[in-house]
């Protein structure tokens, strides 16, 4: 069973050894190497700015137990989502319902 983006070929062919040095060793992998530095900038500034207004942030939450869980949905998704899509959820959705202590 492979990696679901891909479909079990992302590293189909991929050698270790010296014969792929220089090669084209990215069309084997999930993400662009490109892209996922970007998706890490992102996380990497998520994280510098929440540590950063972690003060300002409340303490508490005013929700009720589960109120989150009744928002998210029941079933994985049947396709991949974006982590642009992950990530603002996250930021949306989770992050101002968290109890921040």
């Amino acid at each position: 069973m492979g990696h679901p983006v891909c479909e079990g070929s992302c590293f189909r062919g991929w050698r270790s050894d010296s014969s792929n040095k220089g090669g084209d060793v990215e069309r084997y992998l999930p993400v662009k190497s490109t892209d996922f530095r970007e998706h890490m900038a992102r996380a990497v500034n998520f994280i510098v700015n929440y540590l950063g207004t972690l003060r300002d942030r409340p303490l508490g939450t005013e929700k009720e137990p589960g109120f989150l869980y009744k928002k998210l949905p029941r079933e994985a998704p049947q396709h991949p989502e974006t982590f642009g899509t992950i990530m603002d959820e996250f930021e949306t959705k989770l992050v101002p319902n968290l109890a921040h202590w």
